[in-house]
């Protein structure tokens, strides 16, 4: 729907509540698009999201339908210096993002030994899509192109979906575990499904990092449990070259950290107790 015709449905949705509200946002990104849109006009006990920026002033800032990861516009969504106050005392992380809906409480799979490639990228282009009547498939597909073509440069052994065609689930799942490393671009959101499918197959996580923003499960660490990358891939020749080189001394622990860091934050007491803690007092 437009906007204007999505923010009418929301105020008057949280008009017809009898008490007072705490609002979860499922949007896989930062963006405030529609949602504080909606909140600002009847403000409840607090916003909560799965990602959200730690410098709230960066909502100031204007991106293409609020995310900045595609660079600023100054036709961009962004809130007005009016709203500062009301964020700052409002908007909370939710203590929960796109990892969670894969579950909880796995047996992690054992890290497949003499791995047939070196770097997997297997993801895909978005089709046309609108949000709120803005285009935005082309924001999507730009920082994929750009890493097809980077990777396309490397002279380690690579798959890509570029060649292979879309792939089905149980397809999907052998390579990636075959696979030493894959590369996670952004996509609709800082934080994708397939960094939890890393994690179960046992493939490290190459991403473009993520410094500026709140969220958990946090299985991001740089130094510890993954290789973050520049956000246009320019640097991902050099991390994949240094990379394989550490690769059976460095795999086993950081896949380890991060699964560590998920079993504890993916938790249903954790995020319970996150809750009470951070949004409810």
């Amino acid at each position: 729907l437009p906007l204007n015709q999505s923010v009418e449905n929301g105020v008057k949705f949280l008009s017809e509540l009898d008490k007072p509200y705490i609002l979860f946002d499922g949007q896989d990104s930062s963006t405030l698009m529609g949602v504080w849109d909606v909140f600002k006009q009847l403000p409840g006990i607090k916003l909560a999201k799965n990602v959200i920026h730690k410098n709230k002033e960066s909502y100031l800032n204007p991106h293409p339908n609020g995310r900045w990861f595609w660079g600023e516009d100054v036709n961009g969504y962004k809130l007005d210096k009016s709203d500062l106050s009301l964020l700052n005392d409002k908007l909370v992380s939710s203590g929960t993002n796109w990892l969670n809906t894969y579950g909880f409480g796995f047996k992690w799979n054992q890290i497949k030994p003499n791995k047939k490639y070196d770097v997997a990228v297997l993801i895909g282009l978005s089709k046309e899509n609108y949000e709120h009547g803005v285009r935005t498939d082309g924001y999507y597909n730009q920082s994929r192109l750009k890493l097809f073509e980077e990777v396309n440069k490397l002279k380690c052994k690579v798959v890509t979906t570029e060649k292979t065609g879309k792939l089905n689930k149980e397809e999907y799942f052998k390579v990636l575990e075959d696979s030493k490393f894959c590369i996670s671009p952004f996509g609709y959101g800082e934080v994708n499904i397939r960094e939890i499918e890393c994690l179960l197959t046992g493939t490290v996580i190459i991403k473009p990092s993520i410094p500026n923003v709140k969220t958990g499960p946090y299985i991001y660490n740089k130094d510890s449990s993954c290789f973050n990358c520049n956000s246009d891939f320019s640097d991902i020749n050099q991390i994949i070259e240094d990379a394989l080189d550490d690769y059976n001394s460095i795999s086993e622990l950081m896949i380890s950290n991060q699964r560590k860091t998920f079993d504890e934050m993916a938790n249903p007491v954790y995020i319970a107790q996150h809750v009470v803690k951070n949004i409810i007092n």
